[in-house]
């Protein structure tokens, strides 16, 4: 039940790579027979990516998310008109670190001036919020995540058309890591850049995609042909990622678009798998019965399919986690993965502490649980009941320990 961390491969997408391994070994780059192959897989993915965004655009393949998120950043800085003024960004407070650490590092080093706005109760940054910091201050590049990675909120993107009055040069990357499967991307097509994650929609960790509007194509040849713009080398990707591509993880990626269109045999398609998301969502809450519980937000239809973003006080999330990890096999998180440095802190995590209007202890308590295809009803049941009886337990252990230190 941490899907959100990371998805596992789904059968077709695994037979897809597997298969893609074996028979096409050979560099996209060069004209022999098995190189014109390795082509024609990395421009049907392409395709494939294309039909997400109708506007048209230019997909490029990297091999991360976050990376994908750094490349949007620095080619909207390479594009931007050349003034002797540091360009002026826009994110929210609880954006993904890829994309808060990268800003923060350029601000650092006096590349950018940063705006970091604030969310509201539902998890998002109001519109108002958004259109005011840009009158103040008019900004050349927006960063905005679509569906929240621990809440489950799916970020409100209609005020783009307004904000592009306000501030005609603004471009906006959107971070739709999550979203893929989870929610509509009908609204993804009122951004210039926009980031998909390969292992959170059930391919393979070391793929992900960065999505260039067909807005930004005209620009494009301001990169320098072998120049790219984070890697300098061989101008492969049109020349704006250099290095050999990773044939077999572009078309395994290429894979679980099919999966999630229903375009393979067996498939759920986008609306009967945000419809399993709320049954397996459905039967975690029904598991836990009468437990007191404090919800936050994404946790309805507005929300992310696939994420309920709950509060079980006073035990804290860790400790809730590990005991029903070691106790009864089931996996939840604390938090983002990513923001957890490996390990993990024994704090309230960078989005909790941004929220309005919950408590500290709610914020300690709040654990992320995140189905996905591969979770059934039964197992949503039954990770219901595991945390119920794990917070009564939890409880009961706390209540007996604070008694007895009165």
């Amino acid at each position: 039940m941490d899907g959100n961390g990371t998805t596992p491969l789904h059968p077709a997408v695994e037979a897809a790579l597997i298969d893609a391994v074996r028979t096409c070994q050979a560099n996209p780059s060069t004209p022999t027979p098995g190189g014109r192959k390795a082509r024609r897989l990395i421009e049907e993915a392409e395709e494939k990516v294309k039909a997400l965004f109708p506007i048209g655009g230019t997909p490029v393949f990297t091999g991360s998310g976050t990376e994908s998120v750094s490349t949007a950043i620095h080619l909207a800085l390479l594009l931007r008109p050349k003034t002797s003024t540091v360009p002026h960004v826009l994110c929210s407070c609880v954006d993904h670190p890829a994309t808060y650490s990268t800003l923060r590092r350029l601000e650092s080093l006096g590349e950018i001036s940063l705006g970091v706005l604030p969310i509201g109760p539902g998890g998002t940054v109001p519109a108002a919020a958004l259109l005011a910091a840009a009158r103040a201050e008019p900004p050349a590049l927006v960063c905005l995540i679509h569906a929240h990675n621990e809440l489950g909120a799916v970020q409100d993107l209609g005020c783009l058309g307004e904000l592009r009055r306000k501030a005609p040069g603004a471009l906006v990357h959107v971070d739709a890591s999550q979203s893929v499967g989870k929610t509509s991307l009908a609204p993804l097509a009122s951004a210039d850049l926009v980031t998909l994650t390969g292992h959170k929609q059930g391919a393979p960790k070391g793929i992900s995609c960065l999505f260039i509007s067909a807005g930004l194509t005209p620009s494009l040849h301001r990169i320098p042909p072998h120049g790219g713009i984070l890697m300098c080398g061989g101008g492969q990707a049109g020349g704006l990622r250099s290095g050999t591509e990773n044939v077999p993880y572009i078309h395994a990626f290429a894979k679980s678009l099919d999966v999630i269109g229903g375009r393979e045999e067996g498939a759920m398609g986008f609306e009967a798998l945000q419809e399993h998301h709320r049954a397996v969502c459905g039967a975690i809450l029904s598991g836990l019965g009468d437990l007191k519980y404090g919800v936050n937000v994404g946790s309805d239809r507005a929300g992310a399919s696939n994420v309920l973003s709950l509060s079980f006080e006073p035990v804290p999330s860790k400790v809730l986690v590990a005991a029903l990890q070691e106790r009864h096999g089931v996996t939840i998180a604390a938090g983002s993965a990513c923001d957890a440095g490996g390990g993990g802190k024994p704090v309230a995590s960078r989005t909790m502490k941004n929220l309005p209007g919950v408590s500290e202890g709610a914020r300690l308590a709040t654990v992320r649980i995140s189905c996905g295809f591969w979770n059934t009803v039964e197992d949503g049941k039954r990770a219901g009941e595991a945390i119920r009886l794990e917070v009564r337990r939890l409880r009961e252990e706390m209540n007996i320990c604070r008694q007895a230190n009165v």
